[in-house]
């Protein structure tokens, strides 16, 4: 009797088959965490503006300081000048920073034309008496609504718009 050492086809095939599934969950899963680490990001951008109105506010409450004065962004493309609105343009993000809130609109799908979810902070300057608790995150996709989720721990108020 003839032994032969080896693997069947119908063995490797199946071998094969796990390691594809195993593969493409690891990449579903290491998407998800780059994208959790790029909204992070911009979260923490919009807490240094945020506290940046803060101490202007502190030292002026009359009229809110021009953005492009308090903060270095750095890779920001400034766009509009003055304090009502300012926008400040990253490679994934969009950023409106305004006297009165600031705000991170995320593409986060590859589409720089639809924002997949956007933050919002308020500042002193919207003179809201729930400002320095006050945010949110509104979702505008299936992708930014789990971004949106993840941050709901961090005290945000989910929105999810379609």
């Amino acid at each position: 009797m003839i032994h032969k050492k080896g693997f069947t086809l119908i063995e490797l095939l199946v071998v094969v088959l796990i390691i594809g599934i195993l593969a493409s969950v690891a990449v579903m899963q290491y998407q998800k965490a780059v994208m959790r680490s790029r909204a992070s990001e911009a979260f923490i951008i919009l807490k240094r503006a945020k506290d940046a109105f803060s101490l202007a506010y502190m030292a002026d409450p009359s009229v809110p300081p021009n953005p492009q004065d308090i903060l270095d962004l750095p890779g920001c493309e400034w766009h509009g000048d003055g304090p009502e609105i300012t926008n400040c343009r990253t490679q994934y993000f969009d950023y409106h920073l305004a006297g009165r809130s600031v705000s991170a609109f995320g593409f986060l799908e590859g589409n720089s034309e639809q924002a997949s979810f956007m933050f919002y902070l308020e500042t002193p300057y919207s003179f809201s008496s729930n400002w320095d608790s006050r945010k949110d995150c509104a979702a505008y996709t299936d992708r930014g609504f789990e971004i949106c989720q993840a941050f709901e721990d961090d005290g945000f108020n989910v929105i999810y718009k379609q």
